[in-house]
């Protein structure tokens, strides 16, 4: 239940403070133990949400990985991209190129790249310099992505945060992601190359790429995404969801 108070005993450090601020949903959150697996075994924790200092100690403890999910505004957002996709900069340069361009083309213009995880797969940070609509961002940004040709799916493409499913009744949580630079995660440097695993230093680059953002074309993309209605029932990359796309991009213009 998003309704209920978190309490807000931040942690002493700054740069936990800073994290606690930057990753600031707290319910649904993940954990899984490290055992040493490439593939954690996840449990989604829905009862309750995570205390904030709760949060950063176990963000810290190397025998422990833990992620978030999304709520009804959010200020950042990540593209997963596997070791064994087709858009992996190791298997296709240039499409990987094209995949950053297609964001570009609606005002993101500077990203975040790290390695994800000892899998070697990519997470992509896209950081705004406000609160926006998460479900609208979700829209767009895999509209964004159908328009020039990428597939979103698991193993290949996926958005955080994601479209979901609309439910009144029982509204469905947004899927949540590993957060950053836990064991096996590093930020990449131009050349893809890992160079550090600071949170300090992701933060400072978060603030830095929000600042770059054309807040303003993204805002249009938002709302141009938004009035493609049915969007939730496009599947792949067929004409229904081409159509949609060109729509979007006229409305862009």
């Amino acid at each position: 239940n998003s309704e209920v108070t978190v309490a807000v005993h931040l942690p002493l450090s700054p740069s936990g403070q800073r994290f606690c601020q930057f990753f600031a949903h707290r319910f649904n959150f993940i954990k899984a133990p490290n055992t040493g697996q490439k593939s954690p075994e996840w449990q989604t924790l829905s009862a309750y949400p995570i205390e904030h200092r709760n949060l950063w100690h176990q963000f810290c403890d190397p025998a422990t990985f833990v992620g978030v999910s999304f709520g009804a505004t959010t200020h950042y957002a990540l593209l997963d991209i596997d070791r064994g996709s087709p858009y992996h900069p190791s298997n296709n340069e240039q499409r990987f190129k094209e995949l950053l361009g297609a964001y570009e083309d609606v005002g993101i213009n500077e990203l975040i790249t790290l390695q994800s995880s000892w899998s070697e797969g990519l997470h992509i940070y896209l950081a705004f310099p406000k609160e926006l609509p998460t479900y609208k961002l979700a829209v767009m940004l895999k509209l964004t992505a159908i328009r020039s040709g990428f597939k979103v799916k698991g193993g290949e493409l996926e958005i955080f945060p994601n479209t979901k499913s609309y439910n009144k009744a029982h509204p469905t949580p947004y899927k949540a992601h590993r957060l950053p630079l836990q064991e096996g995660s590093f930020l990449l440097d131009r050349n893809l190359d890992p160079y550090s695993n600071s949170i300090k230093e992701f933060l400072d680059l978060a603030e830095k790429a929000a600042l770059a953002q054309d807040i303003d074309l993204i805002e249009a993309a938002l709302e141009a995404a938004d009035k493609t209605k049915g969007f939730r029932h496009i599947k792949g990359n067929g004409a229904k969801a081409a159509q949609f796309a060109q729509d979007l991009k006229e409305q862009i213009e």
